[in-house]
Protein backbone atom coordinates (compact mmCIF):
# COMPACT_ATOMS: atom_id res chain seq x y z
CA UNK A 1 0.00 0.00 0.00
CA UNK A 2 1.09 3.49 -0.82
CA UNK A 3 -0.31 6.25 0.76
CA UNK A 4 -0.28 9.70 0.10
CA UNK A 5 0.03 12.22 3.34
CA UNK A 6 -1.87 15.39 3.88
CA UNK A 7 -0.44 17.14 6.52
CA UNK A 8 0.26 21.20 7.14
CA UNK A 9 3.32 20.79 5.46
CA UNK A 10 1.91 19.18 2.30
CA UNK A 11 -1.36 21.01 2.05
CA UNK A 12 -0.48 24.68 1.58
CA UNK A 13 -3.26 27.07 3.24
CA UNK A 14 -4.13 30.33 2.92
CA UNK A 15 -4.99 31.93 6.26
CA UNK A 16 -5.63 35.52 7.30
CA UNK A 17 -2.09 37.03 8.05
CA UNK A 18 -0.28 36.37 5.11
CA UNK A 19 1.26 38.27 2.23
CA UNK A 20 -0.21 36.73 -0.93
CA UNK A 21 -0.55 37.56 -4.28
CA UNK A 22 -2.99 36.23 -6.12
CA UNK A 23 -3.32 35.78 -10.09
CA UNK A 24 -6.31 35.31 -11.43
CA UNK A 25 -6.57 33.87 -15.58
CA UNK A 26 -10.47 35.69 -16.07
CA UNK A 27 -10.10 38.79 -13.90
CA UNK A 28 -8.57 40.90 -11.04
CA UNK A 29 -5.12 39.81 -9.82
CA UNK A 30 -4.63 40.93 -6.01
CA UNK A 31 -2.76 41.52 -3.07
CA UNK A 32 -3.57 40.62 0.50
CA UNK A 33 -4.07 43.57 2.73
CA UNK A 34 -0.69 42.00 5.08
CA UNK A 35 1.11 41.74 1.40
CA UNK A 36 0.00 45.81 1.02
CA UNK A 37 1.07 46.30 4.69
CA UNK A 38 4.26 44.53 3.69
CA UNK A 39 5.42 46.19 0.24
CA UNK A 40 3.93 49.44 1.35
CA UNK A 41 2.06 50.20 -2.13
CA UNK A 42 -0.74 52.28 -2.35
CA UNK A 43 -3.36 52.44 -5.00
CA UNK A 44 -2.27 54.49 -8.19
CA UNK A 45 1.21 53.41 -7.52
CA UNK A 46 2.28 50.03 -10.95
CA UNK A 47 3.83 46.89 -10.17
CA UNK A 48 6.10 44.81 -12.68
CA UNK A 49 6.65 41.34 -12.29
CA UNK A 50 9.91 39.85 -13.23
CA UNK A 51 11.48 36.31 -14.05
CA UNK A 52 14.83 35.39 -13.18
CA UNK A 53 16.52 33.96 -16.55
CA UNK A 54 18.51 31.28 -14.72
CA UNK A 55 15.89 30.34 -12.86
CA UNK A 56 12.52 30.61 -14.40
CA UNK A 57 10.81 29.77 -11.69
CA UNK A 58 11.45 32.12 -9.59
CA UNK A 59 9.37 35.69 -10.03
CA UNK A 60 9.94 38.96 -8.13
CA UNK A 61 7.29 41.98 -8.25
CA UNK A 62 8.22 45.29 -8.13
CA UNK A 63 7.36 49.33 -7.58
CA UNK A 64 8.12 50.16 -11.46
CA UNK A 65 6.75 52.79 -13.83
CA UNK A 66 4.88 51.36 -17.32
CA UNK A 67 3.41 48.57 -14.66
CA UNK A 68 0.03 47.48 -13.44
CA UNK A 69 -1.93 50.01 -11.96
CA UNK A 70 -3.04 48.61 -8.89
CA UNK A 71 -6.74 49.95 -6.97
CA UNK A 72 -8.34 49.55 -3.85
CA UNK A 73 -9.81 45.61 -3.70
CA UNK A 74 -13.51 46.93 -2.79
CA UNK A 75 -12.93 47.48 1.30
CA UNK A 76 -10.34 44.62 1.86
CA UNK A 77 -7.75 46.65 2.91
CA UNK A 78 -5.76 44.70 -0.17
CA UNK A 79 -5.13 46.11 -3.91
CA UNK A 80 -6.04 44.86 -7.14
CA UNK A 81 -4.60 44.94 -10.44
CA UNK A 82 -6.07 43.65 -14.02
CA UNK A 83 -3.97 41.77 -16.35
CA UNK A 84 -4.97 38.37 -17.86
CA UNK A 85 -1.67 37.68 -19.78
CA UNK A 86 0.98 38.42 -17.34
CA UNK A 87 -1.23 35.84 -14.97
CA UNK A 88 -1.27 33.48 -18.10
CA UNK A 89 2.87 34.19 -18.25
CA UNK A 90 3.44 33.37 -14.81
CA UNK A 91 1.10 30.66 -14.47
CA UNK A 92 2.33 29.01 -17.74
CA UNK A 93 6.01 29.37 -16.58
CA UNK A 94 5.24 27.50 -13.16
CA UNK A 95 2.94 24.58 -15.44
CA UNK A 96 -0.32 25.45 -13.27
CA UNK A 97 -3.49 24.33 -15.35
CA UNK A 98 -5.76 26.29 -12.55
CA UNK A 99 -8.04 29.64 -13.07
CA UNK A 100 -7.06 31.28 -9.53
CA UNK A 101 -3.54 30.70 -7.72
CA UNK A 102 -2.35 32.72 -4.36
CA UNK A 103 1.60 32.70 -3.72
CA UNK A 104 2.73 33.98 -0.30
CA UNK A 105 5.44 36.52 -0.33
CA UNK A 106 8.42 36.62 0.67
CA UNK A 107 9.19 38.51 3.51
CA UNK A 108 12.60 40.58 2.90
CA UNK A 109 12.86 42.26 -0.64
CA UNK A 110 15.84 41.56 -3.14
CA UNK A 111 17.45 45.27 -3.33
CA UNK A 112 19.25 45.88 -6.78
CA UNK A 113 19.98 49.28 -7.61
CA UNK A 114 17.99 50.53 -5.06
CA UNK A 115 15.29 48.88 -5.96
CA UNK A 116 12.81 46.63 -4.01
CA UNK A 117 12.46 43.38 -5.94
CA UNK A 118 9.83 40.88 -3.06
CA UNK A 119 10.32 37.33 -4.19
CA UNK A 120 6.98 35.51 -5.05
CA UNK A 121 7.46 32.00 -3.11
CA UNK A 122 6.16 29.88 -6.18
CA UNK A 123 7.17 26.41 -4.63
CA UNK A 124 3.60 26.12 -2.50
CA UNK A 125 1.00 27.33 -5.00
CA UNK A 126 -2.35 28.19 -2.98
CA UNK A 127 -5.12 26.89 -5.27
CA UNK A 128 -8.66 26.85 -3.95
CA UNK A 129 -11.17 24.04 -6.20
CA UNK A 130 -14.70 25.27 -5.48
CA UNK A 131 -17.07 22.32 -5.58
CA UNK A 132 -19.63 23.09 -8.47
CA UNK A 133 -23.54 23.14 -7.75
CA UNK A 134 -25.73 20.47 -8.34
CA UNK A 135 -28.74 21.59 -10.46
CA UNK A 136 -30.64 18.63 -8.34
Amino acid sequence: MKLVTFNRVSVPSRSKGEAIVSLSRKGASSLSKDAVQLTELTAGEEIGFHQDEKKPEDWYMSRTEDGFMLRDDKGSGGLAFNNVVMADIILESLNIDQERVAFLIGSEPVIIDEVQYWPIITAKPMVKTRKKKNDD
